[in-house]
């Protein structure tokens, strides 16, 4: 055999192995990255899970902090929208109290809301501080975010908050900062609160009760 064609011959066949073992790499690859991405998934919901919280609870938490369905303080309507923002949203909580877990909300109409990020106020366990959700489509859904402030899973007692206690939620490239209010939810209660477009927090989903310190007053300012 001319030695041309011989030589030939064998760069095309070490192109051809090359090529194969390409493609046989690129599937190892995507197989290793499917099952990496498929564990985190499986990881957050396992962690997150464990920290899906009664809210009928709530109604007891609201009434031993004295928070009424109808008070002085109240707006006649709402002077703010909801703040929407994307799956990937975090936040960040600068609490003082070392007691329970903040958890990022987002609100699904006539559904359960789905958890953003989960933060504890001091270590629980193994588990990071903060527990954040897959981001599941592209573009990312957007909710109307809330907060849940729970006096559980860390620390004694009742969550102790101050008013310069605050909320930064990082969402879409910003950043937003709510400051909280002198309070104290009792020990395993919790409060959902709303967040609103004009760095205010809210009791209620229509945004007409803002954030206040102590108990509620009665309608007619008492």
């Amino acid at each position: 055999m001319d030695s041309h064609v011989f030589i030939g011959w064998k760069k095309f066949f070490a192109r051809a192995c090359a090529h194969a073992f390409e493609k046989q790499h690129e599937r190892i690859v995507f197989a290793i990255v499917f099952a990496v991405s498929l564990f985190s998934a499986l990881s957050f919901a396992d962690q997150a899970s464990e920290f899906i919280f009664d809210h009928s609870q709530e109604n007891s938490t609201r009434h031993a902090m004295g928070i009424a369905d109808t008070c002085a303080r109240m707006n006649s309507q709402a002077l703010a929208n909801a703040l929407i923002a994307s799956e990937g949203a975090t936040i960040d909580p600068r609490i003082s109290s070392p007691r329970g877990v903040v958890v990022l909300e987002g609100l699904i109409s006539g559904a359960e809301p789905k958890m953003l990020d989960t933060v504890f106020l001091s270590p629980y366990k193994n588990y990071p501080t903060s527990i954040q959700s897959e981001i599941t489509t592209f573009p990312a859904v957007r909710y109307p975010l809330a907060v849940t402030l729970a006096a559980k899973i860390t620390g004694e007692g009742g969550l102790v908050l101050r008013k310069t206690d605050r909320l930064i939620i990082h969402a879409d490239g910003q950043l937003f900062v709510y400051f909280l209010a002198d309070l104290m939810i009792p020990s395993n209660g919790l409060l959902r609160l709303y967040v609103g477009t004009d760095d205010h927090l809210y009791y209620d989903s229509t945004l007409k009760h803002p954030l206040h310190s102590g108990a509620c007053g009665g309608a007619n300012g008492r």
